[in-house]
């Protein structure tokens, strides 16, 4: 690639978007670091009068601000080309879309437990899953014991706003132009 003033540029740069409230307690190494807002840049989760409220004002303020981010560098040397989000935020891939870049979700579950839920969005499990129906048998998983599963599975009503948050991961999963996991082999056992 060339810029116009004619020295050539190489390489990738990346930027980490954080919110406000954290973006101060990152430091990165040739890594830059922007701010996007969630609603509560003084005080984080912490100001929040409930974890819904928190998840919704996150949604709307950060896919707005993550969208002036990925303007703000349009027109620089380095626009933006591709957005890769912890898949609990999946409203960052409507950004990508928004803007015609790539989006990808990094799933930082274990595969394991991203493939279970999957299974759970797509109608395969249902909730709860109950001791007496165990063994848990999912195509592709060894056979999975009640001990085996994350709580949201056995308790979901003690979970909801997460539990919601965990399936909302796969709401537009197929608009993705590559997924990432977060796994190694001693992590799935």
């Amino acid at each position: 690639m060339i810029e116009s003033s004619g020295r050539q540029l190489t390489g990738v740069k990346a930027t980490i978007a954080t919110t406000h409230y954290t973006v101060n307690s990152i430091s990165a190494l040739n890594v830059g670091v922007e701010a996007i807002s969630e609603g509560f840049d003084t005080g984080g989760f912490a100001e929040a009068k409930s974890d819904d409220l928190f998840l919704k004002r996150f949604k709307a303020n950060g896919s707005r601000t993550l969208s002036e981010l990925v303007q703000k560098y349009q027109n620089s040397n380095f626009p933006v080309n591709c957005i890769v989000y912890d898949s609990f935020l999946p409203w960052a891939l409507d950004v990508a879309k928004q803007h015609s870049i790539y989006g990808a979700p990094f799933f930082t579950n274990s595969t394991t437990v991203s493939g279970i839920f999957s299974n759970i969005h797509i109608g395969l499990v249902s909730l709860p899953v109950k001791q007496e129906d165990m063994l848990l048998l999912i195509h592709g998983f060894p056979p999975l014991n009640f001990p085996d599963l994350p709580s949201f599975l056995k308790f979901p009503k003690g979970y909801p706003v997460y539990l919601a948050m965990k399936m909302n991961q796969f709401s537009n999963l197929e608009m993705s132009d590559w997924i990432f996991g977060n796994t190694f082999e001693e992590l799935e056992g």
